[in-house]
């Protein structure tokens, strides 16, 4: 999904998908260095470098997720 701050980005994909599990909260993990893993920022560039449009954010599917936020407990 994209999202139009990074922020929203970071509250959605990571946050809420922590507290989601009904186990963890957001607090017991550094989110700062997750989204740095985790989170892309994107844009459409064309050939000559020009930007079209703003910038988005959205996840870094290749990465495992689980894993990165384990590595990142408080």
């Amino acid at each position: 999904m994209k999202y139009s701050t990074l922020n929203e980005a970071i509250q959605a994909e990571i946050a809420d998908s922590i507290e989601a599990t009904g186990v963890a909260q957001a607090s017991e993990y550094d989110i700062d260095a997750i989204a740095d893993k985790l989170i892309l920022q994107k844009a459409d560039i064309d050939e000559n470098g020009v930007q079209h449009g703003n910038v988005w954010y959205e996840l870094d599917e290749s990465q495992d997720f689980w894993q990165v936020v384990e590595d990142n407990a408080n």
